[in-house]
């Protein structure tokens, strides 16, 4: 069981219902259940997605991410005692937890001091691969703030106030990390470069949670050639922040690469990053197979809407619950009762002071939209368990809220101007807890639509 507050939540036989359906995208994501049935062992050959890949002399395995702990534990039990040396970064949450050397920790998703220093614990480890030796890299989601060793004449400090700017602008990760790639050594294919320059063979496994499943862009690509340049990077930054708020290192760094006085990133044609195997073991794609079926078995119509979903969350949420009203009024897109499941990674631009996050934020504006609707559901959660600022994974919007919220004097038209969505959805048993999952994918999303309009 994923979700710690379930008896809280269910409000109805849907809210129970929609509740499993999370827990089966959950299940199927999970790293320690999802490796082990596609990455096999044939005496020192892998064999993964119907590439067989021989291993060298040694294998070091280092990952960092949301899903890095988990990833070790299910390679490790598969490789055995073909592993020579391994470690990985995770975020601080697990430190009451995890006590292995092997496991090291950083901050989350503002990189500071327990990053850099991880990282270069982990970059020593990496070093000591040369020729002969495979090098498995395991990435994840949020590893663009686990892992990080900036270009010479940026601090750490300077990537975690732009990393902020950045977040608080409602930028892209795409643009995020367009961004973090040009101040970094070892994003945008410079750490696989780097590698491969040793000798080393380089396998990386990814678990994404990028839209679209794009290399360049999953923990900033640090093994896959960049189509990035520091120019995107400076029009990013104008465009998000205004020249004003950019800060003054950052400006002058990104300045002096987009002029060509800094080496770019690794481009498309390299030919040390043409050998490096980057595979994605892990996709939202697999949680979504999963709570198909989930729903079939439980009697629902249901189909995959789209793993692509992205925008600004309060605005996602009222165009999803307009989809669950009209599943309710006409039986489309697929006649009630119905589940329609999909994910990706909305955005937030935040002007209030609440405590929130895109999921329940869409959660909640979702709800507004929701009421008379007998029997419909939008929720939304991010699979790693974490919603922004709050200590939820996400929330449920449904036709009762709205109606639940007046009768305790509450305006969640407020809540959500103050992007105080988590605030107003605990205060109803709305809000999802499931702890630090430790997998992420990006976020799901299920429309629950259970009896057609008369």
């Amino acid at each position: 069981m994923y979700v710690l507050n379930r008896d809280e939540l269910i409000h109805s036989e849907l809210h129970s219902d929609v509740i499993e359906i999370l827990e089966e995208g959950l299940k199927a994501i999970d790293p320690e259940n999802a490796i082990p049935k596609k990455l096999k062992l044939d005496r020192k050959t892998i064999e993964i997605q119907g590439k067989r890949i021989e291993l060298g002399e040694r294998v070091i395995i280092a990952g960092f991410g949301k899903a890095s702990i988990k990833m070790l534990r299910s390679i490790k039990s598969i490789l055995g005692d073909l592993v020579s040396q391994s470690a990985v970064i995770a975020p601080r949450e697990r430190g009451k937890e995890e006590k292995s050397p092997e496991i090291l920790f950083g901050e989350h998703p503002i990189p500071g001091r327990d990053t850099l220093e991880s990282s270069k614990k982990l970059l020593e480890i990496l070093s000591q691969a040369g020729k002969g030796d495979t090098v498995l890299l395991l990435i994840s989601g949020g590893g663009s703030a686990l892992f990080e060793i900036p270009l010479e004449g940026v601090e750490i400090e300077d990537i975690a106030m732009v990393t902020q700017l950045l977040l608080r602008s409602g930028a892209t990760i795409e643009e995020l990390n367009i961004v973090r790639k040009h101040l970094s050594a070892v994003k945008g294919g410079r750490l696989g470069k780097m590698l491969r320059e040793r000798g080393a063979r380089v396998i990386t496994l990814i678990a994404s949670d990028v839209i679209g499943d794009q290399l360049d862009t999953i923990a900033s690509g640090p093994t896959v050639p960049d189509r990035s340049t520091y120019c995107d990077a400076q029009k990013i930054l104008a465009r998000r922040l205004g020249s004003h708020n950019i800060p003054e290192n950052i400006a002058r760094i990104i300045e002096k690469g987009c002029r060509g006085e800094i080496e770019e990133t690794p481009k498309p044609g390299d030919p040390l990053l043409e050998s490096i195997e980057n595979i994605v073991i892990i996709s939202s794609i697999d949680g979504l197979k999963a709570m198909r079926r989930a729903c079939i078995a439980k009697g629902y119509r249901s189909l995959i809407l789209s793993n692509m979903i992205e925008g600004e969350a309060r605005e996602v949420g009222k165009a999803l619950a307009g989809i669950a009203k009209t599943i309710l009024s006409y039986g489309e897109p697929v006649e009630p009762p119905a589940i329609v499941i999909a994910s990706g990674e909305t955005t937030v631009k935040v002007t209030g002071k609440g405590v929130g996050g895109r999921n329940h934020e869409l959660a909640l504006s979702a709800s507004l939209k929701l009421r008379g609707w007998e029997e419909s559901i939008v929720a939304s959660m991010g699979s790693d368990g974490i919603d922004g600022n709050s200590p939820g994974a996400g929330g449920i919007g449904d036709w009762k809220l709205l109606e639940e919220a007046e009768q305790r004097g509450m305006d969640l038209t407020e809540y959500l101007d103050n992007n105080d969505s988590y605030t107003a959805l605990s205060r109803l048993g709305r809000s999802i807890y499931t702890g630090y999952t430790g997998t992420n994918v990006g976020d799901f999303i299920v429309i629950a639509a259970r009896r057609k309009a008369k």
